[in-house]
């Protein structure tokens, strides 16, 4: 018992919150709120937009190569969205063993021809694990913009 209270005290649990998310929200929060609140109407903008057009995403056929102990992921990701903010793809595993989730960011490819906006996306994970346990993800790329805090635009492929 005295090894796990540190652990999952409720002082932990607050000095972790504050410093991981109540102080870099209200920095955030300053920083949007000068100059008028310009920065602030800009994101709330671009967020607005994005909302109205992300159902119109949608991840198209995976393909998983093996090469001994590196596994690559390749996927299709057909995006009709037609914006100003940048997407980032990830690949997403839940943890295992105590172990913390993972995520791998994955790197933009090449346009799929006959498209306006599809790309293809790629990564290489070890292969320590199976391919099942990786999911493609999309989010917003807004600096200073947390995600799932400030916006649910999670878009998973399975």
């Amino acid at each position: 018992m005295s090894q796990l209270t540190p652990r999952f005290s409720a002082d932990r649990t607050v000095r972790e919150y504050t410093e991981q998310h109540y102080l870099p929200a209200a920095t955030a929060y300053l920083d949007r709120f000068s100059n008028k609140g310009d920065k602030g109407k800009r994101i709330a903008g671009l967020l607005c937009n994005l909302d109205q057009k992300w159902g119109s995403m949608h991840f198209g056929e995976v393909k998983i190569i093996s090469v001994k102990t590196i596994m690559k992921l390749k996927f299709r990701s057909i995006s009709v969205i037609s914006i100003l903010i940048t997407l980032q793809v990830d690949l997403f595993a839940n943890g295992i063993d105590s172990k913390g989730h993972e995520v791998k960011k994955m790197t933009k490819g090449t346009k799929i021809e006959g498209t306006d906006n599809a790309y293809y996306y790629n990564a290489s994970v070890a292969s320590g694990r199976p391919a099942t346990d990786y999911t493609p993800r999309v989010i917003p790329n807004l600096p200073g913009i947390s995600v799932p805090l400030e916006t649910n635009l999670i878009l998973w492929q399975h």
